[in-house]
């Protein structure tokens, strides 16, 4: 079997962000306002037999269970967690390759946060937000782009996407706003009952909409906080998937200042937040050359 040639995987991986990112992106434009969800769930309820008991019922108890995720985690004044990442990049061809990079996240609310990346390629990259700058660096080019922004944790990701189509369906996970999305855009969601994720007894819940699908695993006890989600773009062509593990959950913890000082590496140049994410996420329009395969 043909190996693909190095450079060409890491030009695929590039493409497959941007893609990956512009997916997201148009999904949330479209269907929701984001901190950078791409749930995308209807907004009315066809489809559902509303004289049909059980299933209200079940409805009622997925949503109430996202509710309760979603304030424990809002209680946190800090957190932290690891993001496992994997997600489909349809081809021209329609043929469907998986990517995925392993992501920490660190929020101390309201204004700080801090995300570093590694990618399945070895392509790093970090996000700094002090509350008054955003940064983005790819340490390993030493290069980055910084501009001033002034606000909460949450409206630095939304600028990224407003302002530059970078989204992350992990920030909304995060968003108070969440429940209330669900609730609005559910056509229908299920119970599916007690699994196992990493070896944590965890309440499975599957929400249906009109362009989207969103299953999402939730931690039992005291402490509800998200294990797995799965979000399906069953309107797009190939249905392609976003697929997250989380781990290593610090609810506690109180990260200093020092943590969301960015600074960049020895010999680092500055550039425009255009030019760093041409170079981290490929052409805005890409064509997979067949002949690379």
């Amino acid at each position: 079997m043909p190996k693909l040639p190095l450079t060409s995987r890491s030009e695929l991986a590039r493409r497959a962000r941007r893609s990956s990112s512009a997916l997201l992106c148009a999904v949330c434009v479209a269907a929701i306002s984001i901190a950078c969800t791409g749930l995308g769930l209807s907004s009315t309820p066809s489809g559902v037999d509303a004289g049909n008991e059980p299933i209200a019922e079940v409805s009622a108890e997925a949503i109430a269970a996202v509710e309760r995720m979603s304030a424990f985690i809002a209680s946190r004044s800090s957190l932290g967690f690891t993001a496992e990442i994997q997600y489909d990049a349809i081809q021209s061809s329609g043929q469907k390759l998986e990517f995925g990079s392993e992501r920490r996240i660190i929020l101390r609310r309201p204004s700080r946060a801090r995300v570093s990346v590694t990618h399945w390629d070895g392509a790093e990259e970090l996000m700094v937000f002090d509350g008054k700058r955003l940064s983005v660096a790819l340490p390993e080019q030493r290069i980055y782009a910084s501009v001033a922004f002034e606000g909460t944790a949450s409206q630095a990701f939304d600028h990224l996407v407003d302002e530059h189509n970078v989204a992350s369906p992990l920030s909304d996970l995060l968003s108070a706003d969440l429940p209330k999305h669900v609730k609005s855009r559910t056509i229908s969601a299920l119970d599916l009952g007690t699994v196992t994720i990493g070896g944590v007894r965890s309440d499975h819940y599957a929400f249906h909409g009109e362009r989207v699908d969103f299953q999402i695993f939730i931690r039992q006890g005291d402490e509800p906080v998200p294990l797995r989600f799965v979000i399906d773009y069953h309107a797009e062509p190939g249905s392609p998937q976003f697929r997250a593990q989380l781990r290593d959950w610090e609810l506690d913890a109180s990260p200093p200042d020092s943590l969301f000082r960015f600074a960049p590496v020895t010999g680092a140049q500055r550039v425009p937040f255009a030019e760093l994410l041409d170079l981290l996420l490929g052409p805005e329009d890409p064509e997979l050359v067949e002949e690379d395969l």
